[in-house]
């Protein structure tokens, strides 16, 4: 739509420009007459014109005036003068108007018809680039998350194209200077939750969110890395810059809690400082170091890179020999005091490989597996391939203190179940050991456990409670109910898996049995120790 305003004090004028041209034809919509700038002035309160046609000279306001007024309003506004012949020098101050055209008097039509298609030609171009800017704008927030994942990935490698990070950037708006300071951050999610691919993505996104939010007034991009990590290049030009990003942290960590999400845990690595966004590569490789100290400090730290010459840890040859006699001669808190001491030296050597330390874990959780077995105390979770299977148990744990928990936990059940064992007669022990080992049968129940040992259940029933205190109903669903903790420590394993694991095929009923006897449900009980 094409809107003109016709200003001119004589109405001669103003008659023969609205009667002689063909506005339609033109492409004009709609036209308007003021009869002086004053009320020209007032017309604009309910007509926005895009092209004004005015008189340059007029009693009060002249064309000059009002066309640097109407200009101030509607800076895209399209102006063509009509003047008279010795208004020329009048004219020179209106070149910083950006006039369209002049069109002396007396008027010709053809004239004004060729300047009003040129006006029109120029405000179908603006039309253009507002359409296509805002088809930009729209594109570029509609892919804002896809965008600046390209580039700070982009920036990230190791043979990084400046020419099309500085577009890509600028782009964004972000002002990043090659004498710029940065350092990288990388930020470690982990939740209580159930795996579940969108919760994952809702969490990845409620943190993005944050962590921008609390990045406001910086200069930074950030983007998920990918399912676990947001990975941050953030221009900091200060040597404070320590405090400033711990600040930052604690502040996302507030936020979070003050959104209730305290089940959301996060851990930051932080690069050194470098100069230049060359150097951002380097800085990102040093933050990747800095995030495997979340195996040693856990979550809700934050932790920045600094060059460390400590002697990776080397585990003492006779620790696995040790451990071994422990169990053997059965020193249950000689055992634990052992893990404890190897987790509180381990963490002094903070520079080790993870794989080295979870290697040495997997070596004595496999011996403590072997003895229990010995003892008639049974882990059939782990399948015909134990090795694997506690390869990938030990190795899914994020942080030390995760294995520390699980292995001490073992032990302690493992030693339980050994003095129990002790105390019950050779029948009672078969019992128990058929139960462990068929924990899983749906069917099991006191009469095919007589059979199995070729007596009554009544009889049956009697001496293992007289031995065990306990009915077998009740031990076979401990059993079932112990066991069930292993197959939780798979993140993996959706809740009713786990109950049809241990014989139970209704979830429901599960779930209500190991809150009696745990005093948690199955999906709190995962977030209380899986993290």
């Amino acid at each position: 739509m094409i809107n003109i305003l016709v200003v001119d004090d004589e109405i001669t004028t103003r008659n023969g420009l609205i009667k002689h041209i063909p506005w339609k034809e033109l492409g004009v919509d709609q036209i308007e007459e003021a009869v002086d700038g004053l009320d020209a002035l007032e017309k604009l309160n309910h007509f926005h014109p895009d092209i004004v046609l005015s008189d340059i000279r007029m009693p009060g306001i002249d064309g000059i005036e009002l066309s640097a007024r109407i200009k101030k309003q509607f800076p895209d506004c399209k102006l063509i003068f009509i003047s008279g012949y010795s208004d020329k020098e009048y004219l020179k101050a209106a070149i910083n108007l950006s006039v369209v055209g002049y069109v002396e008097k007396p008027i010709n039509p053809s004239e004004v018809k060729e300047v009003v298609q040129k006006a029109i030609a120029l405000c179908k171009e603006d039309e253009k680039k507002r359409i296509a800017e805002k088809n930009v704008s729209e594109v570029v927030a509609e892919n804002l998350p896809f965008i600046k994942q390209k580039i700070a990935l982009g920036m990230i490698e190791q043979k990084q194209d400046q020419d099309e990070i500085k577009k890509n950037v600028d782009l964004l708006n972000i002002r990043f200077d090659n004498n710029d300071r940065f350092n990288v951050m990388l930020i470690r999610i982990a939740d209580g939750k159930e795996p579940d691919m969108q919760a994952n993505q809702n969490n990845m996104d409620f943190v993005s969110g944050i962590v921008d939010n609390c990045l406001a007034g910086f200069r930074h991009i950030s983007t998920s890395k990918d399912a676990s990590h947001i990975l941050i290049v953030l221009s900091c030009n200060t040597a404070d810059y320590n405090k400033i990003i711990s600040d930052i942290f604690e502040n996302v960590k507030e936020n979070l809690k003050k959104s209730n999400r305290q089940d959301i845990r996060l851990f930051c690595g932080v690069s050194q400082s470098v100069t230049g966004i060359d150097k951002i590569p380097f800085a990102y490789q040093n933050a990747v170091m800095v995030l495997q100290k979340l195996f040693y400090y856990g979550f809700d730290r934050i932790v920045f890179y600094e060059r460390s010459y400590s002697e990776p840890f080397e585990p003492d040859n006779d620790i696995f020999e040790k451990f071994a006699l422990l169990l053997k001669e059965q020193k249950e808190k000689e055992t634990i005091l052992l893990i404890e001491n190897l987790c509180r030296d381990i963490k002094n050597h903070d520079t080790t490989l993870v794989n080295n330390v979870k290697n040495v874990f997997f070596k004595l959780t496999l011996e403590l597996f072997r003895e229990s077995e010995k003892r008639g105390i049974f882990f059939n979770e782990a399948g015909d391939n134990e090795e694997k299977y506690l390869w990938d148990l030990i190795s899914n744990f994020l942080t030390l203190e995760d294995i520390r928990n699980y292995l001490i936990n073992k032990i302690t059940f493992i030693f339980k179940g050994i003095n129990e064992l002790e105390s019950c007669n050779r029948t009672v022990f078969e019992v128990r050991k058929f139960i462990q080992k068929n924990f899983d049968d749906e069917n099991l129940s006191a009469t095919a456990l007589a059979e199995h040992v070729y007596l009554t259940p009544t009889y049956l029933s009697s001496m293992f409670k007289k031995s065990t205190g306990k009915t077998i109903s009740e031990y076979i669903i401990e059993v079932r109910i112990e066991k069930s903790k292993d197959f939780l420590m798979d993140s993996q394993m959706k809740l009713y898996e786990v109950a049809r694991k241990v014989g139970y095929n209704d979830p429901n009923y599960y779930a209500k049995v190991f809150k009696r006897l745990v005093g948690y449900t199955p999906s709190e009980y995962r977030e209380k120790y899986l993290l």
